[in-house]
Formats: C-alpha cells, structure tokens, sequence
C-alpha cells in the first residue's frame, strides 16, 4: 500500500489546527435542556445576543419554504413559527456551514447529504427498537457525522475527489481508500474537529467509530453505541432515497423493497409508516436547505 505525501499530512495537521472555534452561542444552546420549564427563554435569550442568527431565525420564520404569510419582525413571533428547538437546529447547521462554506455544487452537495442524516435521524430514532429515542442527540449526530469530510475538501479537494472516484462499495473499503489517498480517514478528522470545536467527548467518540462494525466495546456512550447502529442504515436510506427521486419507477420500487428487507427488523412500523416518515422527515431537511442557500 503506498503511503500519502508528507505534505499532504501536515497540510491537514495545520488546517484543524486552524479550524475556527464555533461561536459561543452554539455551546450555550447545546448546553440548554429542553424539558426545562424556561427553554423557550433560554433559547430566545441567547439568539437576541448574537445578531447573525437573530437575523437567519427572521429570514427562516419568514420564507416561502414555511409558507411565511403576515411578516415576522421579532425572534418571539420567529420561534413561534418554527418552535424553539427548530431554532436551534437551525443555528446548528448554518454555524457549521459558516466554518465549512461550500464553494461549488459538489461541496454543496456535502452539505444536503449531511442535513438530509441529520433530519432522518431526528424522525427515524423513535422507531428504532434498540433506542429510547433522544431527537435532538440523533439531529446533532448526523448534522456532524461527516464533518471530516469538509476538512479533508478544504485542504486536499483533489485527494478528496480520487477517494470518491475510487471503486469502493462499503464502509471498509471507503475507509481503506481515504487512508491511502489521504492519510486520514474522515471519521478520525471529524472526531478532531470535533474536539477542537470543544463538543462533547461522547459525541466525537461516536463520530469517530461511525463507519466501525462492531464498534470498540470501550470510549462510546450507550446512547450514541445504539444511534452508531442507527446512523449505518439512515446514510444509505439518504442515498437511496435520492436516486429513487430522480429515477424512474422501477428505481423507487427497488428502494421500497430494500426497505422492507432492511429495516423491518430494526425500526417499529409498517413499511407505509416508514416511507411516510422518510419523506417527512426530507421535506423538513428541504425546508431548511433553502434557509441555509444550500438548495
């Protein structure tokens, strides 16, 4: 196996070295519980003291995407358009795309995949039989999960295109062409990134092993150990569920049927019940693409 260029190490090295800190605002939310008596407060609160997000809240609340009719001046009336926690989901996803801003189609593209998990995650883990169902852990899991991917397009965008243009048809061989093209694997640069951004060490483990089968049996919090198995089949229900919008019939029934044979034995519900919520769960990614000018 040949090795990556040095320099190609020390060039990403020095980019997560770089990689700006997310603003404090990110933290203060994460930090909130929701079942808290005062959340919305708590939320509105910290939004007023960060005019960048105040304002994307407003552009949100009032967009075509939300079917905006009266305009909304004030963040109060913007979070009861979208609700509190939509507020934060929100600010989550444009502060990191404001780290990682997609300069092309194909770096865009990055980005709806991501938000596109993060979505499923959200609607798909109250299914799940082997999990109690915590949304906003599962939304943040896979807004983040890929985020090594974009240090590895900011520094080596052509080793990243190599990777993707390899013959690779599963986790592992992903994983090995990433290692010999770049050096890094993207699961172990997210998990950088992630302690760099200060986040919590379950949620960078978690990243960190999100392509591992069977996962370490030590360093991974129980919650996020049953989300890792969730996340495996949600990045490819994303995938799949793309191609089968833009293909033909015959397309959409492979998926349907992929479905059934896969998910059946890991999700609670009929096979309607889990297409529904698979296309709920796109049209709010949608919803929220548009807010970031992603689609």
């Amino acid at each position: 196996m040949s090795s990556p260029p040095a320099d190609a190490l020390e060039g990403l090295e020095k980019r997560l070295e770089q990689l700006p800190l997310l603003p404090e605002v990110v933290r203060r939310l994460m930090s909130l519980r929701q079942d808290s008596p005062d959340y919305f407060d708590q939320v509105a609160q910290a939004l007023h003291g960060d005019p960048v997000f105040a304002t994307r809240l407003l552009q949100y609340a009032n967009s075509a995407a939300l079917g905006a009719g009266r305009p909304i001046t004030t963040i109060q009336e913007a979070m009861l358009r979208v609700g509190a926690r939509g507020a934060v989901d929100l600010v989550l996803a444009h502060s990191a795309v404001r780290v990682f801003e997609p300069g092309s189609d194909w770096e865009a593209g990055l980005w709806r995949h991501s938000v596109d998990v993060a979505w499923l995650m959200r609607k798909l883990c109250v299914l799940a039989i082997d999990h109690r169902g915590e949304p906003d852990e599962a939304y943040v899991f896979g807004l983040l999960h890929d985020i090594g991917r974009f240090v590895l397009y900011l520094e080596a965008p052509e080793q990243l295109r190599g990777v993707e243009e390899t013959d690779w048809g599963t986790p592992d061989e992903l994983i090995e062409a990433e290692t010999r093209i770049c050096g890094y694997t993207h699961a172990e640069l997210g998990y950088l990134a992630l302690r760099k951004w200060r986040l919590p060490d379950a949620l960078a483990e978690a990243v960190r092993w999100h392509h591992t089968r069977p996962l370490p049996l030590e360093g991974i919090d129980g919650r996020y150990r049953a989300l890792n198995a969730l996340l495996q089949e949600v990045d490819w229900i994303a995938v799949g569920a793309e191609r089968a919008a833009v293909g033909d019939a015959a397309a959409r029934s492979e998926f349907r049927a992929a479905l059934d044979g896969k998910l059946q034995l890991r999700l609670r519900g009929t096979l309607d019940d889990l297409e529904f919520t698979i296309q709920e769960a796109l049209r709010e990614s949608r919803r929220m693409l548009t807010a970031l000018h992603l689609q």
